[in-house]
């Protein structure tokens, strides 16, 4: 007969999912061999959401399969595990105002894990970027020519970690719906700049 087990536990930010399953034999097994989801599939997700802050571990042993996964969700463990690790959000600036992009340019700097790895002054130059480089975070204007922040943000099929920044109150609600970390309204007070860029790290 066919068994499972799961345990799911938190431990000082981190979570660790095991579960044991009896192994069916292949005569009992009527699904094809690439149906569900699959652990190629589960690692590539991983990957992807949860880079370097992963272990996914599987065994078999006498008709019992077993996977156990970690996901660490507080950098400061990560910090206490490898302290040699680098910590910063990778940022990316888009406004088509230098005196803008320098502005933010000079709150990044301000910030200990905070890494600027561009600024651009058009969506098409930061689309790029994205396609090269590892973007954790994006600093992104709206009302821009050609193609606004919101219409970008729309056409990016797994977008990084967006903090709006813009002169205008009136899409705020559009922005929110669009799940960015925060909303933040030119001129931007350091201070509420550094309260914006706390919450992506401890979302990151």
């Amino acid at each position: 007969s066919f068994q499972n087990k799961i345990g799911l536990i938190l431990t000082n930010g981190i979570l660790t999912f095991k579960t044991e399953n009896s192994v069916l034999k292949k005569s009992e097994d009527k699904s094809s061999e690439d149906s569900g989801i699959g652990l190629a599939n589960v690692r590539k997700r991983l990957a992807l959401h949860y880079p370097d802050k992963n272990m996914l571990k599987f065994s078999e042993k006498e008709g019992i399969f077993k996977l156990e996964l970690e996901l660490i969700l507080n950098w400061s463990v990560m910090q206490t595990a490898n302290p040699n690790k680098t910590l910063k959000l990778r940022c990316l600036a888009i406004d088509d105002e230098p005196f803008a992009l320098k502005l933010i340019a000079d709150d990044i700097s301000k910030v200990p894990f905070l890494e600027l790895m561009a600024t651009c002054s058009s969506p098409f130059e930061a689309q790029e970027h994205l396609k090269t480089s590892s973007i954790d975070l994006l600093f992104l204007d709206i009302q821009m020519p050609t193609m606004t922040g919101l219409e970008f943000l729309r056409s990016l099929e797994n977008p990084p970690m967006v903090i709006l920044t813009t002169a205008y109150e009136k899409y705020a609600l559009e922005g929110f719906d669009l799940s960015v970390v925060d909303y933040l309204m030119k001129p931007i007070p350091f201070d509420r700049f550094k309260k914006a860029v706390d919450k992506a790290h401890e979302l990151f």
